[in-house]
């Protein structure tokens, strides 16, 4: 029994008492008695929370240089439950030589082994190889009900009719693909403008992935969209160009959702440039204030539908080092780990 909480619903808040049998609510309000009750007043009784943007695994050796995530199901799932996360969607990888399906058997033995939350699955599509493709409905058949794409990656615009193709078979079997919105070669082009001036700190890291990059990426995702009739999820959308893009599919009736992470409703660039700006890093990077109220706004108008927190964990210590250590200008994984990137690192001055 959970007693004198403020408890919040989809439509509703109010002040009352809940009633908990075998692990599922069975009533709320009138006047319920339990074995056991908490006293919840002046606190929030909320659902379980659900964050669809984690990292949770990490099946490649880090680079050198480049520590690897420190979190897996286990630790991970428990810092969901202090946060009140109780369903996470992680972020499944291939390893080398590995088939989607093969990434996901992996994940699940170690989610099932290790996990104190619910979780899905989203298996990542680096190589659009054909037997990657052909195997897209099978998956969904399994019940793996996504598709996780990297625009800012090398191997999209190299394989773009692939990467295409996968989004289109991916809404025919009812799954929905996560796109990572920064167009690859607008970043590369500021990112050699940048250090061809001579600026490669961390102040730079916000204009090394400028917002017109991810305004042409969302405006290119909603255009598959409507190309292919399948759905399309923006994950980290950071700014108000970029959300007006997606607000003009949504209007000609086109499934676009578009989920933000807190830290783009809370800070600004401003951040960078702080003697421990690099524990700020992620991408796309942190933008302005006028950014931040827009996505406020896009939560309050329903065109930001989810917040995903994009969890994946260094230690600070080796967060700074390794920022400091490369640069922006230098080549990465597809997943670069503290700051959900997909191809440059930055430097300090």
């Amino acid at each position: 029994m959970i007693r004198v909480g403020t408890v919040v619903t989809a439509g509703s808040s109010s002040g009352c008492d809940v009633a908990v049998r075998d692990g599922k609510v069975s009533q709320i309000g009138g006047s319920p008695r339990g074995r056991r009750e908490l006293d919840a007043t002046g606190a929030l009784v909320l659902p379980g929370g659900i964050d669809m943007h984690v990292h949770l695994s990490s099946p490649k050796p880090s680079e050198p240089g480049v520590p690897a995530w420190v979190d897996d199901f286990g630790s991970g799932s428990a810092a969901a439950i202090a946060g009140g996360i109780t369903t996470v969607g992680n972020m499944t990888f291939p390893a080398d030589g590995d088939s989607l399906s093969q990434s996901l058997e992996r994940d699940l033995a170690a989610a099932r082994t290790l996990a104190s939350v619910d979780y899905v699955l989203h298996p990542v599509l680096e190589g659009p190889t054909p037997q990657a493709l052909a195997e897209l409905p099978g998956l969904a058949e399994a019940g793996h009900t996504s598709l996780k794409l990297f625009m800012v990656a090398d191997e999209f615009d190299a394989h773009a009719d692939a990467m295409i193709e996968a989004v289109r078979i991916a809404g025919q079997h009812g799954m929905l693909t996560l796109i990572h919105c920064e167009d690859g070669a607008l970043v590369r082009f500021a990112g050699e403008r940048l250090l061809a001036a001579g600026r490669g700190g961390l102040a730079d890291w916000a204009a090394s992935r400028p917002v017109p990059a991810e305004r042409a990426a969302v405006e290119r995702a909603v255009a598959i969209c409507e190309a292919t009739g399948s759905p399309v999820y923006i994950v980290h959308l950071s700014s108000e160009s970029a959300l007006r893009a997606a607000r003009r599919g949504r209007a000609r009736g086109l499934p676009v959702f578009v989920e933000t992470r807190p830290l783009y409703l809370h800070l600004t660039s401003e951040a960078l440039a702080e003697p421990d700006g690099a524990k700020y890093i992620g991408a796309p990077p942190l933008r302005e204030a006028l950014d931040v109220d827009a996505l406020w706004a896009g939560l309050a108008d329903g065109s930001v539908d989810t917040l995903g927190s994009d969890h994946a964990p260094w230690r600070l210590a080796d967060t700074t080092i390794s920022q400091r250590a490369r640069s922006f200008g230098a080549p990465t994984s597809t997943h670069s780990a503290s700051w959900c990137s997909a191809s440059r690192s930055i430097s300090a001055a």
